[in-house]
């Protein structure tokens, strides 16, 4: 089975040593794409969990990512793509103003 997130660019950023999955899967990191690779056995139902964490930027805009998987079997084989998933990202603040008052 081969998994993979390709992080929006210059929006996201993969932070390292962040990936957990729960079918030890060999986890790879190019630039922005995410994969994680290996055989997995599933029963019926069966399901397998992975994540990543990642770093949003300062870059105002909507940010929108798609996971993807292949998996094969003796009997066939299987791509898919995720629905999108998007947020929308605020720039940064324009300005920051300190002010103090000094009472004697």
């Amino acid at each position: 089975m081969t998994v993979s997130d390709t992080l929006p660019p210059s929006y996201v950023t993969y932070i390292a040593g962040s990936q957990s999955n729960s079918a030890g899967l060999a986890f790879t990191q190019v630039g922005d794409n995410l994969a994680w690779t290996g055989a997995v056995t599933l029963p019926p139902l069966g399901t397998v969990t992975l994540s990543a964490s990642a770093r949003v930027g300062c870059t105002a805009g909507t940010a929108t990512n798609y996971g993807w998987v292949m998996a094969t079997s003796a009997c066939a084989t299987t791509q898919l793509r995720s629905n999108a998933d998007s947020f929308t990202i605020a720039g940064p603040a324009a300005g920051v103003t300190v002010s103090q008052t000094q009472t004697p």
